[in-house]
């Protein structure tokens, strides 16, 4: 070999050499970076999977504060059936329990136990006996079958317990414990508490102290940490192993869960990741630390086959050539397990949207059922109210009677106002336009809101754009709601002065009607004429107090409009009035006769001159109350009934009176019955060959969502009284229906 060869070999193995050491280093670097991203990735997972967790713990307890804000009182046989309807071993796993805490000042503790037993809670004992001058009393928590030691534990007897409850009622905001041990745990490992307050309803919470006095108790859940963390993500225990403290410290003594074995602790992780996460008003040091499994799946050769390569390089082409193509193969593998990966992503976030959807469809029909529990006693109020006004009673009487009455039309107002507010976020409410006569709308509101307005001395003004046609396509029924919400706040708001009520229409830029509402009353601050639109948000503290009022009425009134298409526009001044202007597209009729805007088809050739003594009426109602307000106010009307206290006894009476040739003219149907509800029996009915022309049925229930009404007609029912029931509506009914 001459010099210049063995120089040129010289030369080219160390560079060749260099090149190779310094690729063996870039791989290597470069392949611990992607795995850690990969690691990095795993742990961002689970910590969502952490924070969406407690999330839907504590929108769990707002649905339990919801049915405090719902009722004044709560006994224990609802919260067990507002519990059994969330089915939180379904919807909410890791959660213990969900409970009911009480502040209760120890001077009154006798009083307390004698109302909690009226509730339905008995044989309960304050424990243990602290030096506070009030008690943390835990009231409810179901399921009981594994939570009963925890009833009539004063959680005010430890410090973290007492912090958490008094941050959370301050705070307004749900709040987590420090770590403690659960009374129901029997082995005593590491837990905490989430807490949710509880306020009157309508009472300001803008300080600290208003929060107090409004203050009513605390919605809580029980967690055990090894339930809580359990499968958070499908590569827990498997890829990595998450380890929780409580605070920022990781001393053992703040440890609150660890999913990693004595051997697994002396195994020093490749890859770790470590933070402190806020959480309801507490912090948590989380570590995720990588197992064997995660390093042997993510282990490569590859900084070995660059090295073997580099040398590989000096011998000869064709090793080269072998070793790309072996790296082509790994890059495909590679490949394919990250796709794998994605996969397995995607198919978690579906399986967390049907969990979502799941808890949507338990919210939705949480509300159904609170309508018909609601309806269905207020049914006996406003009912018995309208029979006690007869006309014989005095002025205190007839003074007491008008308070009840416009008592439960509050209650039913409100109740109303919350399930248009429950469509419209759920995307159920939908807009049906129909010719309609914009100026018939107006007089007719104005004609309601006229005696309202002479107690107070205020004339109402009404100005009609000369322009305007008198048919349009828009949705009346929904415009009509909110000039009514409009009307009611002017009048409402304002003591002295007038309001007027206009309305025009202009095609410039399309056909679009507009209403303006606009009075003389105590207007409205600058910076708070946006927050009024907000659900249970009022002018002021004091507007609720002076006034009254849920505050949703302009709430429903905007989204209406936005459903409309339209928008709702507000001017404004302090001392000086305001003016409300809704505008929305429309379509012009220039020659319109209405249709038909009754919601069941009227049966024609119907006398209203019936004989009562001649009618057969059919009252199927299972509710005791409900049974003796139906029959007073059809024996008010002078109507002869029947009673069955169940759907099959009305089908059976039905086919009896068939089978005799003297069938009922008329049957008023509940919908909720024991043994057979209301729909089922009208289905038999109907399968038996009685149709409508034969008996009518009308459906006479608690149940008024849209869908009900629905479920009524395909029945075979020909029309719906909702619950609570005018004797008017029954009087209409009865004339309309029965033959």
């Amino acid at each position: 070999m001459n010099i210049t060869t063995g120089a040129t070999l010289l030369f080219g193995t160390v560079i060749l050499l260099a090149v190779t050491i310094f690729a063996w280093n870039l791989t290597k670097t470069t392949t611990y970076e992607r795995n850690l991203a990969a690691f990095e990735t795993l742990s961002k997972d689970s910590e969502l999977a952490l924070t969406h967790r407690i999330e839907s713990y504590r929108q769990a307890l707002d649905s339990g504060a919801a049915l405090f804000a719902a009722s004044e009182r709560v006994e224990i046989g609802d919260w067990k059936t507002f519990v059994d309807i969330l089915k939180i071993e379904e919807t909410l796993p890791g959660i213990n329990g969900i409970g009911y805490i009480e502040q209760i000042l120890r001077s009154k503790e006798d009083v307390f136990l004698a109302d909690l037993a009226a509730r339905g809670v008995t044989d309960i004992e304050v424990y243990p006996q602290t030096q506070w001058s009030e008690i943390l009393p835990i009231t409810y928590i179901e399921p009981i079958s594994i939570n009963k030691e925890a009833v009539g534990l004063d959680i005010g007897f430890e410090t973290n317990r007492r912090s958490a409850a008094y941050q959370a009622r301050d705070t307004g905001k749900a709040t987590i414990t420090k770590r403690i041990f659960l009374v129901q745990d029997k082995e005593k490992s590491a837990g905490f508490l989430l807490l949710r307050p509880i306020y009157e309803s309508g009472r300001p919470l803008n300080s600290v102290s208003q929060r107090r006095a409004a203050f009513r108790g605390w919605v809580y859940a029980p967690f055990i940490a090894s339930r809580f963390m359990k499968g958070l993500t499908a590569s827990q225990g498997t890829n990595f192993k998450i380890t929780v403290y409580d605070g920022t410290s990781t001393n053992d003594s703040e440890l609150i869960f660890e999913n990693r074995s004595g051997v697994e602790k002396s195994h020093q992780p490749r890859f770790s990741v470590t933070k402190v996460l806020p959480m309801m008003g507490q912090q948590w040091t989380v570590s995720w630390d990588s197992t064997p499994e995660f390093e042997a799946n993510v282990g490569t050769q590859e900084p070995k086959f660059v090295l073997i390569g580099g040398l590989a390089l000096v011998l000869a082409f064709a090793t080269l050539v072998m070793f790309y193509a072996r790296r082509e193969a790994y890059v495909r593998q590679e490949v394919r397990n990250k796709t794998q990966i994605l996969v397995d992503k995607e198919r978690e976030i579906v399986s967390a949207l049907e969990t979502a959807k799941a808890a949507t469809g338990a919210k939705s029909k949480f509300l159904a059922n609170m309508s018909h529990e609601i309806r269905t006693p207020m049914n006996g109020v406003i009912g018995f109210t309208q029979l006690l006004d007869d006309g014989t009673l005095n002025e205190t009487q007839k003074k007491y009677v008008g308070l009840i009455a416009d008592s439960g039309s509050a209650m039913m107002t409100l109740l109303n106002d919350i399930l248009d507010i429950s469509k419209v976020d759920s995307g159920s409410m939908t807009i049906s336009p129909e010719p309609f006569d914009i100026r018939h709308l107006l007089t007719s509101c104005v004609k309601i809101f006229s005696p309202n307005a002479e107690e107070k001395n205020l004339t109402i003004l009404i100005e009609v754009d000369k322009d305007l046609p008198q048919w349009i396509e828009v949705d009346g029924f929904r415009l009509r709601q909110i000039v009514m919400n409009l009307l009611a706040n002017a009048i409402k708001f304002t003591e002295t002065g007038y309001i007027t009520i206009s309305a025009s229409f202009r095609e410039s830029d399309g056909p679009e009607l507009s209403i303006a509402v606009a009075d003389t009353g105590v207007g409205i601050a600058f910076d708070r004429q946006e927050a009024i639109f907000e659900p249970f948000i009022q002018e002021d503290d004091s507007t609720a107090r002076k006034h009254g009022g849920s505050g949703l009425g302009l709430t429903i009134s905007k989204q209406l409009v936005e459903l409309m298409g339209g928008e709702i526009l507000l001017e404004s001044y302090v001392a000086r009035g305001s003016k409300f202007t809704v505008q929305i597209p429309v379509d012009r009729l220039e020659q319109g006769a209405p249709r038909n805007l009754v919601k069941f088809p009227a049966q024609p050739g119907v006398s209203c001159d019936n004989s009562p003594d001649a009618l057969r009426i059919l009252v199927a109602e299972d509710h005791d109350v409900n049974q003796v307000l139906i029959g007073e106010m059809l024996t008010r009307l002078g109507y002869e009934y029947e009673l069955a206290v169940d759907g099959a006894e009305a089908v059976a009476m039905i086919r009896k009176a068939e089978y005799s040739e003297n069938q009922y003219d008329l049957a008023l149907m509940d919908l909720q019955m024991p043994y057979v509800d209301g729909i089922k029996a009208t289905r038999m009915v109907r399968e038996q060959g009685i149709g409508a022309e034969t008996l009518p049925i009308v459906a006479l229930t608690a149940n008024a969502f849209e869908q009900d009404i629905e479920r009524c007609l395909e029945a075979g029912m020909q029309a719906h009284l909702a619950k609570p029931l005018a004797i008017d509506s029954l009087r209409k009914a009865v004339l309309d229906w029965a033959a």
